[in-house]
Formats: C-alpha cells, sequence, structure tokens
C-alpha cells in the first residue's frame, strides 16, 4: 500500500484539484496519507492548507495509515480544532505516526480518541529527556490504550530516577501504571538507563511481537552489564507467571541483548554487534538462549567470528544473515600485506 504524499502547499493543492476531480472514484481508494509540514511556509497560507487538508481527510473515508509531520512553525495547522475533529471522525484509521521538528508532537496526542492499534512517535530538535511510564499516561488517551497492539518511540526509559516510599521500600513509580495489555510489539529508536524486564514486562505483559530497543544510552551504567543481567536473570527466576511466552523478534545492538538475558522463545534475533570487544556479550547470550534465524551485523576486522557460533547455536539455527561493513581506508595490515589491500574474507 503506497501512501499519497503532501509535503508543501502546492502538492496540497494539486493533490485536492485532482481527488474532487472525481471524489465518488478517488476517494475510497486512499488508504494511507503522508501529510509533512516540516518546511516552513508562509503563516498567511496556514489557513488554506489547514482548510484544503480538512476537505481532503473528510473524504477519505477508508483511510487506514496517516502521517502528521510537522514543524513547531506549521503547529497550528494540525492543532486546528476542525484538523483533529475530522482526523478523529475517520473511523477506518488504524495506524497514525506522529512526526515533529522543534515541538514535542506528544501533546497532540489528548486530542484523538480513535481506537488505534498502531502508534508512532517521534520529534527532533526539542530539548532531551526521557519518556517515562507516566509520561505515556499522561498524553496517551484512554481509548488509544485499550486497542493499542504496536507502540513506536523516538526515547523510552522504564528506570526512574523519580522514586515513593512505600514503608520502608523504595517502590519505583513504573509498578503504579496501568498495563498497556494489548501491546503485541515496541520499538524504541533510544531506551535510556537499564533495560529491567520486570517493569518492561509489567507495563507490555501481552508483548509477543518485536522488541526493538535500539540504541542502549546507559553509558552510566556500561561497567555494570553484568550486574544488570543478573538483575534480568534473577527477575525470570520469580517472575511469578509475568515472563513473555515468546517473541517474534529481537533488535538491539550487543550490549543490550547481554544484558536482558532473554529466556523465552525468540524467532529472529537482530543484533548490531558493534566493535569488536562487544562480540562476546552476543555469544554469551546465543549461547544461552539460541534462535532458529540471526541477522549480525558487524565491522570487518581481526577476530569479528571467533567464538560467536557455539555448539548450542549452531544445533539451533537455520537462518544467518551477516551484514559486514568495512571501509576501503582499511587501516590493519597482516605481516606481508599491502596498508591498502581490500579486507578478504577466509
Amino acid at each position: 500500500m503506497r501512501p499519497v504524499y503532501l509535503n508543501n502547499g502546492t502538492s496540497i493543492r494539486r493533490f485536492h484539484v485532482f481527488l474532487f476531480a472525481d471524489e465518488p472514484a478517488r476517494a475510497p481508494h486512499i488508504r494511507a496519507l503522508h501529510i509533512d509540514l516540516r518546511q516552513p511556509t508562509p503563516a498567511q497560507n496556514h489557513d488554506e492548507d489547514c482548510s484544503l487538508l480538512v476537505h481532503i481527510l473528510a473524504s477519505c473515508k477508508h483511510l487506514e495509515h496517516l502521517t502528521i509531520a510537522f514543524h513547531q512553525f506549521t503547529l497550528p495547522i494540525v492543532a486546528e480544532p476542525s484538523f483533529l475533529h475530522t482526523v478523529n471522525a475517520i473511523s477506518s484509521l488504524q495506524s497514525l505516526s506522529v512526526r515533529s521538528t522543534s515541538y514535542d508532537g506528544i501533546s497532540l496526542l489528548p486530542s484523538f480518541r480513535i481506537p488505534l492499534r498502531s502508534l508512532s512517535i517521534d520529534a527532533n530538535n526539542v530539548t532531551y529527556s526521557p519518556r517515562y511510564p507516566a509520561n505515556l499516561k499522561e498524553f496517551l488517551p484512554h481509548a488509544v490504550v485499550l486497542t493499542l497492539e504496536t507502540l513506536e518511540l523516538d526515547r523510552f526509559a522504564v528506570d526512574s530516577p523519580d522514586t515513593q516510599v512505600i514503608g520502608n521500600h523504595l517502590m519505583p513509580l513504573t509498578f503504579t501504571m496501568a498495563p498497556y495489555t494489548a501491546v503485541r510489539s515496541l520499538s524504541v529508536a533510544s531506551f535510556r538507563g537499564r533495560p529491567l524486564l520486570d517493569h518492561l514486562q509489567h507495563l507490555f505483559p501481552a508483548l509477543e511481537g518485536t522488541l526493538d530497543i535500539g540504541w542502549l544510552n546507559f553509558w552510566t551504567f556500561e561497567n555494570r552489564h553484568d550486574d544488570i543481567r543478573t538483575t534480568n536473570q534473577r527477575i525470570q527466576d520469580g517472575d511469578g507467571g509475568r515472563a513473555w511466552r515468546k517473541l517474534d523478534r529481537v533488535v538491539c545492538e550487543a550490549p543490550a541483548f547481554y544484558v536482558l538475558a532473554l529466556r523465552c522463545p525468540i524467532r529472529l534475533a537482530m543484533i548490531y554487534c558493534g566493535p569488536v570487544e562487544h562480540y562476546h556479550y552476543v555469544a554469551v547470550a546465543l549461547r544461552e538462549n539460541p534462535v532458529p534465524r540471526l541477522k549480525l551485523t558487524l565491522y570487518h576486522q581481526p577476530g569479528m567470528f571467533a567464538g560467536l557460533f557455539s555448539t548450542e547455536l549452531a544445533g539451533r539455527l537455520t537462518h544467518l544473515t551477516l551484514c559486514v561493513l568495512y571501509s576501503k581506508n582499511y587501516e590493519y595490515s597482516p605481516p606481508g600485506q599491502s596498508k591498502n589491500a581490500t579486507p578478504q574474507f577466509r
């Protein structure tokens, strides 16, 4: 399904003319629409652009996928009540993606009352701070929470520094949040802090599709990989039936795969290995929980495959994809080989 792209006032006006030249025949076929307003436009055109977009959206009664991308300067268009009301009236809408620049688009979410199946949030050029579960609870409407199956976030953290004292114990705020019981897949571009399984399993108890935690931004804990891994293993030892039963796909970098210490069956693991000193993280995790399908992204360098493929993994693996990265300006030169020689597989 190819979306219709509207990325400026000119394309909006042209598509409006095209659509309404034969609306009964054309509008029912519009299933995906990508509205990209991230390029600032003259303020005097905002009212006209908004009016045309409202007219277009109102006619697309079979629309299933909608992307709204905007800049701080074009916020008045997408925040216009008539625009939001029209989007809320599209009963067929299943997927909503909000992309914003110089403004956090999550603040628009309370305006939506659509029972979505998929939601994606991404904000660029804004003050960086993690999105904690409490932030999601504040902005996600109840109607969306009940039906949401796929959640994609630009950044997320469950290891909150804010805690409550209950008795003599520190109780993380995560456990006071209602779980997202319908979510099957979670993708995070940048995960901040420790990826603690008890927090994640509490928030997303039905997760069974994709777990993608992207780049793990926990540099303050980089000397505590073993401690975090042990914590997650202990959580799975005493989870009381809360552990995920299976995951279709896990996407992350090597240290994250190691500290997660997942024990549930994983159909496909897609691991970015990073520098060679991180490869042992992958080797240990795959030895303890071998997967049938594996994709590794790694740099061509000495020792790149050493110890990666254990006996346990070899007995389970049926599909292997290797993405090997190297530069023509390769600096490593074995004895007797030209410094500029292209590296060879052996």
